[in-house]
């Protein structure tokens, strides 16, 4: 079983067959496996999946942070919808506003 596995920064492949170890990744002696820069994550769960190819996840096994807001300001209604948005999207994308808009305090 091919598996995915996030390790100090970077990817590491394990049961890869060495045709399908994607451009980017070398083989790390210290493990036995393939390693890669974690940019290529995207691009090789995309082709994974395209091709129909099963694989093991544990690159996503991270614990997620609760960070509380702590501001006594209120956003205004462009930057609360803009907080919406990213969290109906899973929590991915990017807010674009202009300078001094408050790109901050929707971080």
């Amino acid at each position: 079983m091919r598996t995915i596995r996030f390790d100090r920064g970077t990817l590491v492949l394990e049961g890869f067959p060495p045709e399908e170890v994607p451009d980017g990744f070398v083989l790390d002696p210290r493990v036995g496996f393939p390693r890669g820069r974690a940019m290529h994550y995207g691009p090789l769960v995309r082709d994974l999946h395209s091709r129909g190819v099963p694989w093991t996840e544990e690159a996503r096994a991270y614990e997620k942070l609760s960070r509380p807001h702590r501001t006594t300001r209120t956003p205004r209604d462009y930057q609360q919808e803009s907080v919406e948005a990213w969290k109906a999207n899973d929590r991915c994308g990017v807010v674009v506003l202009p300078t001094g808009s408050g790109k901050s305090l929707c971080y």
